[in-house]
C-alpha cells in the first residue's frame, strides 16, 4: 500500500545493517504515510549510504557530492557522476563528519534540497569543522531553478552541472 522502493543499507566497511524504504507516493503526507522506512533499527548514522559503492570514484575524482536522498545520488549516477552519496538527512553527524576528515576528500560539495537555508548550511558547526580539512562548497539555488523541497539533481542533469557552476564555496 505504501508503494516503496527498497533498497539495503551498508555501513562504511560495506557490511549490511539493514534495509531502507522510500516511498514513491507524491501525497504520502496526506496519506498518513512516512517518506522513508528502516524495516530494522539503524542506530548511528556514521555511514554515508552508497559510500562504499562509490569510493572508488571518489578517490579518482578527488570529490564527493554528499546529497540528502539515495534518490539524487541514483539520478547522477544515470549521467556517468558516480562520486555521490546520501546522507540521509540535512545534517552530517559526527560519524559522517569524522569518515570525511579520516578520507581526506581534497573537494566536499554539499547538495542539500532546497529548503535548507545557505547561511544556516554554512553556520552549521560541522561544516564549519569541515571547511579546515578540505575544500568545501554549497550548491545554492539563488536563481530559483529548482521548486520547493527539491534536490540539486531533480530537474535532470543539465540544471545540476548548472548549479555546480555556481556552488558557493565555504571559507
Amino acid at each position: 500500500a505504501s508503494n516503496r522502493i527498497v533498497y539495503p543499507v551498508y555501513d562504511a566497511d560495506g557490511n549490511f545493517i539493514g534495509v531502507k524504504g522510500r516511498t514513491r507516493i507524491s501525497a504520502y503526507k496526506e496519506l498518513g504515510l512516512c517518506k522513508y522506512v528502516n524495516y530494522n533499527k539503524i542506530g548511528t548514522i556514521d555511514y554515508f549510504q552508497g559510500w562504499k559503492q562509490a569510493l572508488p570514484e571518489i578517490i579518482n575524482e578527488k570529490s564527493v557530492y554528499i546529497f540528502e536522498g539515495i534518490k539524487s545520488c541514483i539520478e547522477c549516477y544515470g549521467w556517468g557522476i558516480k562520486n555521490t552519496v546520501a546522507s540521509e538527512t540535512a545534517a552530517l553527524s559526527d560519524g559522517q563528519l569524522k569518515l570525511l576528515i579520516k578520507t581526506g576528500i581534497p573537494e566536499i560539495t554539499i547538495c542539500w534540497d532546497t529548503d535548507q537555508k545557505l547561511q544556516d548550511i554554512i553556520r552549521d558547526p560541522k561544516i564549519q569543522m569541515l571547511k579546515k580539512f578540505t575544500n568545501l562548497y554549497v550548491v545554492y539555488d539563488n536563481k530559483n531553478i529548482l521548486g520547493e523541497k527539491m534536490s540539486p539533481a531533480d530537474k535532470g542533469e543539465r540544471v545540476f552541472r548548472e548549479l555546480i557552476e555556481r556552488r558557493v564555496k565555504v571559507s
